[in-house]
């Protein structure tokens, strides 16, 4: 007599398709989630790349448009309003002037606080460093040629080496302007002061705007 299980190699087969399509359905959902994240977290950069950079020029605004004598200043002088949460804020020394943010233990630190930023901004780990730096050319001893400078294009963007210069250590330190006193005390006349904002947040992400003023004579 002879034995034959058509349905049980049937059922066994059955559950090698079974167990084939739950492989190949955790393969795709893996994918679709990965690009889910990949896509969302794209978003999340784009807008708050987006939300820093309207901070940064807000604050470059409020610098171009303000009067140099009130950069920096605690009261008002010469009948020009103050701008005390312009006071150096240095990337390299945030433990002498601590970084604005919208979360400031200090409350006359705050963005929001200060009328920088009109409300709390998606951006985590926000921190807005202002510095200020004497605005001479640097000049090539041997050759009398300029070797940086504080010329700016249209964008508030530095041209040629004069970023560059910026991410020299010791070009900062030589130019950098002191931290307990406004800018225009500290530069002569008709001379430029160069601002640089650094914005800076999330994990190593950040944004440079730069511009200059020129200390007026008589000012």
């Amino acid at each position: 007599m002879i034995f034959t299980r058509p349905r049980l190699s049937h059922a066994a087969f059955s559950m090698i398709e079974v167990m084939i399509a739950l492989t190949v359905l955790a393969v795709a959902i893996t994918a679709i989630l990965g690009n889910y994240q990949v896509l969302n977290s794209a978003r999340t950069d784009t807008a708050a790349r987006g939300a820093v950079s309207e901070i940064g020029r807000a604050i470059l605004d409020r610098i171009t448009a303000g009067d140099l004598r009130a950069l920096g200043a605690e009261t008002p002088i010469g009948g020009v309003v103050a701008q005390p949460w312009s006071l150096v804020r240095s990337e390299d020394l945030p433990a002498l002037r601590p970084p604005l943010t919208q979360n400031a233990a200090d409350p006359a630190d705050d963005l929001i606080t200060q009328g920088l930023i009109p409300g709390p901004v998606p951006v985590e780990g926000l921190r807005v460093y202002i510095e200020y730096y004497r605005g001479l050319q640097v000049l090539d001893i041997s050759t009398g040629a300029v070797l940086f400078s504080g010329v700016l294009d249209e964008n508030y963007v530095a041209r040629g080496d004069f970023r560059a210069a910026f991410a020299n250590p010791g070009w900062r330190d030589a130019r950098r302007l002191a931290t307990n006193q406004a800018p225009i005390g500290q530069v002569a006349e008709d001379d430029p002061v160069v601002i640089r904002i650094v914005i800076t947040w999330g994990f190593n992400q950040r944004l440079e705007f730069y511009t200059t003023k020129r200390r007026p004579p008589g000012a």
